[in-house]
């Protein structure tokens, strides 16, 4: 399917990822030829290189990375502090999240330690479900894109809310039981439980605003036009499931 949109062949892909076109052929058969040999990751690597796949999903697919996978960004401190806080009784866990949920107060977020853990549990049930929060990956148009707009924008807010209006609104069409407006987005966007989450799914201090965190989150690399139609089922659904997430934490 992915050579099919592309225009491309077997051939034609052995030659721009710099792999034998037999291995390419092997490799398009796994799933139908229980004789095919496994891919080997470098081989996954050229490929998905090549044809922009997302690496984390692939490798999961080939069996090389769990499912349940997904890369922390953190710093080797709040790692080592993760892995105290697993080795914790769930009394001791709640205490300390108690205890940054009053350090947060400073940074308008009067969460207490039990609301922090069910956002904690919350937003891992939502990775688990779905690939496309595991891991955010930015490409270099993706960069160079965000940096353009902020820079060259005199209001880029204006068109993350107008976009994040364009794509809820397209997603629920078909609920109208669900409230779609910009003044809506906003209110969401600006209830500290949204912060917490949007942090946690996209953990850059570059992007400090949640309203452009969750432009990123509801829209994969490659979706920024042609409304959700460029959207998977999954990542359709996926979206859906994270705003419903964001009003019912808030």
């Amino acid at each position: 399917m992915k050579l099919t949109e592309r225009g491309t062949s077997a051939n034609m892909l052995a030659m721009a990822s710099g792999v034998a076109e037999s291995t390419i052929r092997s490799l398009l058969k796994q799933g139908e030829d229980d004789r095919a040999p496994g891919p080997h990751p470098l081989v996954l690597r050229a490929v998905c290189d090549v044809l922009g796949l997302d690496h984390i999903r692939i490798f999961q697919m080939a069996d090389y990375i769990p499912e349940d996978y997904y890369p922390t960004h953190l710093s080797p401190k709040a790692e080592y502090v993760g892995m105290c806080f697993d080795a914790m009784t769930r009394d001791q866990q709640v205490m300390l999240l108690s205890m940054i949920g009053s350090l947060d107060k400073s940074h308008n977020l009067p969460l207490n330690g039990k609301r922090l853990e069910q956002l904690v549990e919350a937003v891992g049930e939502l990775r688990q479900r779905y690939a496309m929060f595991r891991v955010r990956k930015f490409t270099a148009v993706d960069e160079l894109g965000r940096i353009a707009g902020n820079l060259l924008r005199s209001n880029p807010d204006e068109m993350y809310l107008n976009r994040l209006f364009e794509r809820l609104t397209a997603l629920f069409e078909n609920n109208p039981s669900i409230r779609i407006t910009r003044a809506h987005i906003e209110e969401i966007v600006n209830r500290p439980t949204t912060r917490v989450i949007v942090n946690m799914l996209l953990p850059r201090k570059d992007m400090p605003g949640s309203l452009e965190k969750l432009y990123w989150l509801t829209h994969p690399a490659g979706t920024y036009r042609g409304g959700i139609s460029t959207l998977s089922e999954e990542e359709q659904q996926g979206c859906r499931d994270l705003w419903l997430l964001l009003e019912e934490m808030s």
